[in-house]
């Protein structure tokens, strides 16, 4: 009867220290995966910032693209308006000039 108490103690110690083991061995892989979880988080956020950035880069490009196009637009327009009007000047000068040199005559 005692060895039968004595074995089924033992035995309950041998199942205690392998729940213990497999245990320990579990927390560990746990704390790992909690590690490699957090290390990923970090990885995509950074990928996020970067990729806003990118974006936040290429809006002012296009942008500053979009003024400059417009500026020269707007002065060639300009100067195009301008070189008109003094051309109509010049033309109504001289045909002025004609029609008073013809009336003198």
């Amino acid at each position: 009867m005692e060895i039968a108490a004595v074995l089924v103690l033992a035995i309950a110690i041998v199942i205690v220290v392998v729940v213990v083991v497999v245990g320990v061995k579990a927390v560990k892989v746990i704390v790992v995966l909690v590690v490699v979880a957090v290390k990923v988080v970090v990885v995509v956020v950074v990928l996020l910032l970067l990729l806003v950035v990118v974006v936040v880069v290429v809006v002012v490009v296009v942008v500053v693209v979009v003024v400059v196009v417009e500026v020269v637009r707007s002065s060639s327009s300009s100067s195009s308006s301008s070189s008109s009007s003094s051309s109509k000047s010049i033309s109504s000068t001289s045909s002025s000039s004609s029609s008073s040199s013809s009336s003198s005559s």
